[in-house]
């Protein structure tokens, strides 16, 4: 078996051309969190079989029943290993949602093109993990003939319904966290929100749904399931509850996982970059350094290596990872805007501050400006495509002088008159039958062109073209730089006190010409947006967080360095334009 074919096969491209503690630090958390969800299995089917196989004669009895078909049985782990494999691949395809890059589309036709593929993989991984976990609960509960085949319909009714309401419009990716609160906290508080929320989406699934069910199929049955068998519809709500608590969990569980805080360090990542690193030995490191500490003996630089411990130039300059861009960004943001950036990037620190200042300095100005000359390409490329259809418009306007009459050639008299067919029932047959196929090819025509009408609305709505796609695209590329700029600045606002050798403060003026330029395209951008509102799709969710993050850059840097501009930047047109941003703050 060759595993590097394997590897090709199943790891998506963009995940290949990582870094290796990137690629496996993704890794660690999909399988932490697959590992979750395989103990949600459990925790479920125990509360179903408690609940069920439940005697008041005899609870003690009743409930190790129930733990030893959960936990001893051998056909209930053969059926939770299919469903592990079902929960995993739907994760997996959660996550590649989520890491992927943006897709530009231009019109409703490319979207549809290029989500619908992965819709329909979602629906199946659903419908698939439902039907299991049905099975394995009806073959528990069902004691009667066809009350089973009531429980299975009622589970995949409740996976259609998760689906409609859950990836209807289009496909997210994972919530940012607001706070940084205690993992196991989070778990336990979302455990029983989840379970009450699902609670009341199965008892409107399960009112809605059996009366449906009873007129539907309930006439072919021999009469042993009666409508009034109130035991039947507790255990549908039952089975509808834990369904949707599952599926609704396993969301949430890969979201919490894959969106943690990551463990960041100021460091060269030449050092990260070895041989030695894949999962075994970052597992085996993270045991070792537990010992070391409980030892109170100093960690090794080898097990400082071998950790999940990610350098703070890496994570900030992956590309083709939306999703990592974005929580490493964020994580940027929130260490230098806290007590831990003290740590993480000493400006104290005169050995090593210089060298890391400028490897982040030069990533970070590179890439706003890099964003800076794409915008620019783009607003440039809107203007020239609207001259081009006004031309267009232009060159197709009616003319305002009234058009001559246009004269009808005449005709030359015919010698032949029509044969009029002869006086026999044969040729009057056929006549008429000629006059009735020409009358319905005419109706035919008629309706055909009526569904082309239609047809031709249908088309001209999927294949209208936005006009602002490739801004838009741009502008949700960009959306890291929302953290990364409040990161940079949050860095100036610590050097007023921090920066006693002026490592920091001579780029400035980089850093605010930086910003000017990315708040003027900005500007640009917002009234192509707004020009095009009615065309397109309205706001842009990407362009307003830009715009407030940039703004409040501005304002931090100049109520900080205002009365200092002379000194910084110099007399010049920024400065002017600072002067004026000034006058309006303050």
């Amino acid at each position: 078996m060759n595993l590097q074919a394997i590897y090709d096969t199943w790891i998506p491209k963009y995940l290949q051309v990582q870094p290796a503690k990137i690629r496996i630090t993704i890794l660690y958390r999909f399988v932490f969190a697959s590992v979750l969800c395989f103990v949600l299995d459990y925790q479920l089917l125990a509360l179903f079989l408690s609940l069920t196989l439940f005697d008041v004669r005899r609870p003690v009895s009743s409930l190790n029943e129930a733990f030893g078909w959960t936990f001893f049985s051998v056909y209930t782990s053969v059926v939770m290993l299919v469903i592990r494999g079902g929960v995993a691949g739907y994760g997996w395809l959660l996550c590649n949602v989520h890491y992927s890059d943006p897709v530009l589309c231009r019109n409703r036709r490319d979207r549809f093109a290029e989500e619908w593929p992965l819709l329909l993989r979602m629906f199946f991984a659903i419908l698939f993990i439902a039907t299991m976990t049905s099975l394995l609960y009806v073959s528990f509960a069902a004691s009667e003939g066809e009350s089973w085949h009531y429980l299975l319909s009622c589970g995949l009714f409740c996976a259609v319904s998760y689906f409609v309401n859950n990836f209807e419009r289009h496909l997210t990716r994972f919530p940012l966290p607001m706070l940084h609160i205690d993992f196991h906290a989070a778990l336990l508080n979302t455990w029983w929100q989840i379970l009450k929320r699902s609670g009341r989406e199965a008892l409107y699934q399960t009112v809605l749904f059996s009366p449906i069910y009873w007129y539907s199929v309930g006439w072919c049955l021999d009469g042993t399931v009666t409508v009034t068998q109130t035991g039947l519809h507790l255990q549908g709500w039952l089975l509808s509850t834990l369904i949707l608590a599952k599926l609704h969990m396993v969301r949430k569980l890969y979201g919490l996982v894959m969106q943690r805080p990551l463990s960041l360090i100021n460091d060269s990542p030449k050092l990260h970059e070895t041989h030695d690193t894949c999962l075994f030995n970052i597992i085996l490191g993270h045991v070792l350094r537990c010992v070391y500490t409980m030892q109170m003996r100093p960690i090794p630089r080898s097990l400082q290596v071998n950790s999940l411990l990610l350098p703070l130039t890496m994570v900030l300059s992956v590309g083709r990872i939306h999703g990592f861009r974005m929580l490493a960004s964020r994580e940027f943001y929130s260490a230098m805007s806290g007590k831990l950036g003290r740590e993480l990037f000493a400006l104290n620190d005169v050995k090593n501050i210089h060298s890391n200042w400028t490897e982040l300095r030069d990533l970070l100005v590179t890439d706003a400006e890099e964003f800076v000359v794409r915008l620019q390409k783009c607003i440039g490329k809107c203007h020239a495509n609207k001259e081009i259809a006004g031309k267009v418009s232009r060159s197709r306007m009616r003319s305002l002088t009234k058009p001559s009459p246009r004269r009808k050639p005449a005709k030359e008299p015919s010698c032949e008159c029509p044969a009029k067919p002869q006086e026999t029932d044969y040729l009057k047959y056929l006549y008429l039958l000629g006059q009735s196929l020409r009358k319905r090819i005419r109706e035919f025509g008629r309706r055909v062109k009526g569904h082309l009408a239609g047809r031709r609305h249908w088309q001209c709505y999927m294949l209208e073209v936005d006009v602002l796609a490739e801004l838009h695209h741009e502008l949700c590329c960009g959306e890291p730089l929302v953290w990364t700029l409040q990161g940079l600045v949050g860095v100036f606002m610590r050097s007023v006190a921090d920066d006693r050798y002026g490592v920091v403060q001579p780029d400035l003026r980089l850093v605010l010409e930086t910003l000017h330029k990315v708040e003027r395209q900005l500007n640009l951008a917002s009234g192509l947006i707004h020009k095009n509102r009615c065309s397109c799709a309205g706001t842009c969710r990407s362009h307003e967080l830009l715009m407030a993050a940039v703004q409040r850059c501005q304002c931090r840097m100049l109520v900080t360095f205002g009365p200092h501009l002379d000194f910084i930047v110099g007399r010049g047109e920024l400065e002017k334009e600072l002067e004026e941003r000034m006058a309006l703050i303050y």
